[in-house]
């Protein structure tokens, strides 16, 4: 029997999926002592951002150009953070270290900027599905929106207080639009995107 390939699991390490601490609608957040319901903003915000990561863990799984998934893949980090920040409380989030800043938004900003210079952008809608990678991206781009429209709400209510969260939410789907545009651009070397016909 081969072992080489086999990873040894210590007590310390092993982690339990399963733990059944759900099966009544309530899970915990940040500080594992404070139970709230899945139907709480902050895990539909989260639940939506994984939905998000896992499109574009596929899209750069996809993705053939190492560039690309080198731009995916730092969304994908920062999706963690973001998580983190979502699912502590007013009074605990200043516990979690690592938190969107205007730095990580003037990423996004920098991003499209370069891009849009290399290429003109659309100026109609674009009808998704031109190749794989961009129409995954598509995907996300919408997720990310639910999940902006889901963080509103929090704002409003004060579950969420950060200014640079809101502003990064707002910024990622536009840059998912011009990440999406600009893997078009360079597959065919053409920037054409026929507006949708008229029936």
């Amino acid at each position: 029997m081969e072992t080489n390939n086999i990873i040894k699991i210590t007590k310390a390490s092993r982690m339990k999926i399963t733990t059944k601490k759900g099966d009544t609608g309530r899970t915990s957040l940040l500080d594992k002592n404070k139970l709230v319901a899945k139907t709480d903003l902050r895990k539909v915000i989260n639940g939506t951002l994984d939905e998000v990561n896992s499109v574009l863990g596929l899209a750069r799984a996809s993705c053939p150009m190492t560039s690309f998934q080198r731009l995916i893949l730092r969304v994908q980090e920062e999706l963690f953070m973001i998580g983190s920040e979502v699912a502590a409380s007013p009074d605990d989030v200043a516990k979690v270290k690592n938190r969107i800043s205007a730095r990580h938004v003037r990423r996004l900003e920098n991003g499209m900027n370069s891009i849009e210079k290399r290429m003109p952008m659309p100026e109609n809608f674009v009808v998704p599905g031109t190749t794989q990678v961009s129409a995954m991206l598509d995907i996300a781009r919408t997720f990310v929106r639910r999940a902006e429209r889901s963080a509103v709400e929090a704002r409003n209510s004060g579950i969420i207080t950060s200014t640079h969260l809101m502003k990064y939410f707002n910024r990622l789907s536009d840059y998912l639009f011009t990440l999406a545009r600009y893997y078009e651009f360079v597959s065919s070397g053409k920037a054409e995107w026929p507006p949708p016909r008229k029936w």
